[in-house]
């Protein structure tokens, strides 16, 4: 069985996790975090898309690895903090995430930022299968992530 998760319960998602860990929120064109003012500036969420990047912005300050030197490895945990903890993840959603971890990858490429990229890129996403996979087994609350449990690492 599958479910579908509206826009404004994704918005209320994204709001419910910076309420419960204290993270501000401001609105801006261009997305990005503080890990030490623990705030995230976002688009507001009017999209799967715009849900994805605010909840990457948020595993900036919640996800693992966020003080490594290293841009991919903070972007890569970020995004897979993003993905755990979606009410659900959808393939568009996993192509933009991979399309903005191809972008720092590239960036690797060159010589001023090779130092703080890390290693090469490897996709942690699932494929679309894997998605149908999930949402077969989706839990009964469409407010509950896959994962069942709200706001972890």
């Amino acid at each position: 069985m599958t479910y579908s998760v509206t826009v404004a319960q994704m918005r209320s998602h994204v709001r419910q996790l910076c309420e419960a860990n204290r993270i501000a929120i401001n609105y801006d064109r261009h997305a990005s975090a503080s890990y030490r003012e623990r705030e995230i500036w976002i688009r507001a969420v009017r999209s799967s898309r715009a849900y994805a990047v605010a909840l990457h912005e948020i595993g900036h300050i919640l996800g693992r690895y966020q003080l490594s030197r290293a841009t991919l490895v903070r972007e890569r945990h970020a995004w897979d903090w993003a993905r755990r903890n979606a009410l659900r993840w959808t393939p568009e959603m996993r192509r933009h995430a991979d399309r903005c971890l191809e972008h720092y990858a590239r960036q690797e490429s060159i010589p001023q930022h090779k130092a703080t990229l890390g290693g090469p890129l490897v996709s942690q996403f699932p494929s679309a299968g894997d998605v149908a996979h999930s949402a077969a087994n989706a839990p009964a609350n469409p407010l509950t992530p896959a994962n069942g449990i709200r706001g972890v690492r």
